[in-house]
C-alpha cells in the first residue's frame, strides 16, 4: 500500500433548543368594596403581575465521532502510505432564551409584564473518536 490517504469522520451538530414558553397573564384585581349610606364603593383591586416567562430549552448534544481503523501491509522495500486522519466531534446545539413575560392582569392599575425566564442550560458537545494504525491507537495532532 503506498500513495496518499485521507480518512475523516465527524460527528453530527446538535439541534437548537427552542425559546421558553410565555409566562401566564397576571391576576386581574379583586373588586371593589360595596359602597353603602354613609361610603362609596371602594375602588378595584390592582392587576397582579404577569407570571414568569418560561425556560429556554436545553440545546441538542452534539454527535460523537467514530473511530477510524486503518491497515496495511508495509511491504519490503516499498515506502510506507501517507495516511492523514482527522476526527472532530460534533458541537453541541444552542440553548433556548427564556421566553417573554406574561401580561399583567386588569384592575384599577395593569399589573405589570412578568420577567423574561431565564435561557436553558448549556449542551454538550460529542466525545472525539480514536485512530487506530495496524491495531495501535496513534496520537491525534
Amino acid at each position: 500500500m503506498t500513495g496518499t490517504y485521507t480518512f475523516v469522520t465527524q460527528g453530527g451538530n446538535g439541534g437548537n433548543a427552542s425559546q421558553g414558553g410565555q409566562g401566564g397573564p397576571g391576576q386581574d384585581g379583586g373588586e371593589g368594596g360595596s359602597g353603602s349610606s354613609h361610603c362609596g364603593a371602594g375602588k378595584q383591586g390592582k392587576g397582579g403581575p404577569g407570571g414568569t416567562g418560561g425556560t429556554g430549552g436545553v440545546g441538542g448534544s452534539g454527535g460523537n465521532a467514530n473511530d477510524i481503523y486503518i491497515t496495511y501491509q508495509n511491504d519490503p522495500g516499498v515506502p510506507p502510505p501517507s495516511i492523514t486522519a482527522t476526527v472532530t466531534a460534533g458541537s453541541g446545539g444552542t440553548s433556548g432564551t427564556g421566553g417573554p413575560g406574561g401580561p399583567g392582569g386588569k384592575g384599577i392599575t395593569t399589573g405589570g409584564t412578568g420577567e423574561t425566564g431565564p435561557s436553558g442550560a448549556p449542551s454538550t458537545n460529542g466525545a472525539n473518536g480514536q485512530v487506530y494504525v495496524n491495531g495501535k491507537a496513534i496520537a491525534s495532532s
